[in-house]
């Protein structure tokens, strides 16, 4: 093999180990937020772990009674997960169920890439809207 088709060869293998390591790095960092309804909550494992993870407008507002409360500020400081730890789903949610469930959600993917993590969509006003019987105030 002549010095310009080793070159070539190089070039080659040195792109396709360029591309394994993208495409390997956009599997484990784009694992994508999965969003249930509320009326989609009975239907999961019996044995899930539903965390309510609002911070300040926790108190004073409607809680869902399967549900623990770990707050947001204590999911990225990485406090409080020995529930968590204990289960093979679990199941996200705060007021809407935007900024802090899907921050919440995005640091548990990190820390447990094997569980399976979900986001309420609507968070606990869905929740309150679909199983008013089965809320705490």
């Amino acid at each position: 093999m002549s010095a310009k088709q080793q070159n070539q060869k190089n070039q080659i293998i040195g792109l396709l180990i360029i591309l394994g390591v993208f495409f390997a790095y956009s599997q484990y960092s784009k694992r994508s937020i999965q969003f249930i309804t509320a009326q989609q909550i009975p239907k999961q494992d019996k044995d899930a772990l539903y965390v309510d993870v609002r911070n300040f407008d926790y108190h004073g507002r409607p809680h869902y009674k399967k549900a623990i409360h770990i707050s947001c500020d204590d999911i990225k400081a990485h406090k409080n997960l020995q529930e968590i730890e204990k289960h093979n789903t679990i199941i996200i949610f705060c007021m809407m169920s935007r900024a802090r469930a899907q921050d919440s959600v995005k640091i548990l993917q990190k820390l447990y890439p094997e569980k399976k993590i979900l986001c309420v969509k609507g968070g606990i006003t869905a929740i309150n809207a679909a199983f008013p019987n089965d809320m705490t105030y």
